[in-house]
């Protein structure tokens, strides 16, 4: 009975490993996507991510396939790390306030990652100028924009993007999705 055991762990092991060679590309481009978004050393986010890899494949239950269940793995396993990081603060003594070593920035944190300001000057040029057209549209979009009417608002503008802005729909569709996890983040 135990070598029935240490062939199941074979088994799996090799299954992970096929499993990993053919999604590493995957894992290493969502862990990079955080690095230069986010901040912080690829090498965490990677070992961050690897360790979501394995946990998505162990949980992987064969309702969707394994790309979409594993990218969808991936990017909330990492925007848990991401609110956990950013929710770490560090705790000073009364004896540390009263010397003269501890700086000021360490008293009172900037928190430039809850600032959405701050975010919205990370995102890529495409999202910052779609943001630009939510908060304040040039005057012959705000002729368009309803707020009663949600559905000829975003009509209103994705044909300005096209038409006016020569976007392609894939770079609407990525700055769309950018802003979305900005808000889901914040």
């Amino acid at each position: 009975m135990a070598g029935a055991a240490c062939a199941t762990n074979i088994l799996e092991k090799d299954i992970l490993e096929d499993a990993y060679t053919h999604t590493e590309k995957l894992v290493t481009k969502i862990a990079w996507k955080f690095t230069n978004r986010y901040g912080g050393e690829f090498d965490e986010w990677l070992s961050e991510a690897n360790l979501i890899f394995i946990d998505a494949c162990q949980s992987y239950n064969g309702r969707s396939s394994l790309i979409t269940w594993l990218w969808y793995k991936l990017h909330w396993g990492l925007y848990k790390c991401l609110k956990i990081r950013t929710s770490e603060q560090r705790t000073i003594s009364l004896e540390e306030l009263d010397s003269d070593d501890v700086p000021v920035e360490d008293i009172f944190p900037a928190k430039t990652q809850n600032n959405l300001v701050y975010t919205i000057s990370h995102v890529s040029a495409s999202s910052q100028e779609l943001w630009g057209l939510l908060v304040d549209p040039p005057d012959e979009l705000r002729g368009e924009l309803d707020a009663d009417n949600p559905e000829a608002t975003w009509d209103a503008i994705q044909r300005y993007c096209e038409w006016k802005l020569r976007w392609t729909w894939r770079e609407m569709q990525s700055a769309i999705a950018e802003l979305r996890e900005l808000c889901i983040t914040k």
